[in-house]
């Protein structure tokens, strides 16, 4: 079985570094589709914690590293151009936070976990520089990316319908559910942790709503719709405080600035 799981991973590792070579914008929606697979009991390879997810992260740090080393031959050390990528303001905030954490070991009283988690943070500072890089001037990919992760966003809202339908069916559990005598009980979905998955659809769900009101096809708008339906109600029913506040702030932002294009300040004032 060990056998079978290393090569499980070997074969993701070289299927997402394949896909990243031969079709970036691909691989992207196989990071996307990966992120949301976090259930470590349903997900974990060979080694608990060790996620499809996180072997795609190491694909993508490996691509990057020879990339750069090629661009760095083709430009030759070009010192001008280095400073100029990275005095960008998106890059020095990247960079800056980057670097205060890797300071933060130093005061460490777990040296393992926290190499761990700046490991880890320096995979999502790749990903952002690199992202940044090819989408900065390319806002419908952009676009067709973030559609990518809500449509990815509400199929993993109906396995948590399906979920709750088998628990209160015949009891049995599967992935993330926290059952509760005489409540309720809150989805995860195919997280790990129930509010971690209410932040994700909190996250995404002002998004959507934007889409439903941005739309101008009548029947983009009803697809929208009754995608945002189910999700919201799937938020409530993880019952997650911290998932609540995030949407609520977001909807109360978003009244804001429709208040001030409107109204200007007064409108504020009377929100």
């Amino acid at each position: 079985m060990p056998t079978v799981e290393i090569v499980a991973l070997i074969a993701v590792f070289l299927l997402s570094f394949t896909l990243l070579v031969a079709n970036f914008d691909a691989a992207l929606s196989l990071l996307l589709v990966l992120s949301v697979l976090l259930h470590k009991e349903f997900f974990s390879i060979y080694s608990w914690d060790l996620l499809p997810v996180r072997m795609f992260m190491l694909a993508f740090s490996v691509f990057s590293f020879w990339k750069v080393t090629v661009w760095l031959k083709e430009n030759k050390l070009d010192w001008i151009k280095i400073k100029q990528f990275c005095l960008q303001p998106f890059i020095l905030l990247l960079f800056s936070y980057w670097f205060v954490n890797g300071l933060s070991l130093l005061f460490t009283e777990n040296l393992k976990a926290s190499v761990l988690f700046f490991s880890f943070q320096t995979t999502i500072m790749v990903l952002g520089v690199v992202l940044y890089q090819r989408l900065k001037r390319q806002p419908e990919k952009v676009l067709s990316l973030i559609k990518t992760y809500i449509f990815v966003a509400f199929a993993i809202t109906l396995f948590g319908f399906v979920q709750l339908a088998v628990y209160e069916k015949t009891g049995f559990i599967f992935g993330a559910l926290w059952n509760i005598p005489g409540r309720l009980a809150r989805i995860g979905a195919t997280f790990w942790d129930v509010n971690h998955f209410a932040a994700f659809l909190a996250a995404l769900l002002p998004v959507l709503g934007m889409l439903v009101l941005a739309s101008r096809g009548w029947r983009k708008k009803i697809t929208y719709i009754l995608m945002f339906l189910p999700m919201a109600t799937m938020l409530l029913m993880t019952s997650s405080r911290s998932g609540w506040i995030i949407a609520f702030v977001a909807f109360l932002s978003f009244l804001i600035i429709i208040l001030i294009k409107k109204w200007g300040i007064k409108g504020v004032y009377g929100l």
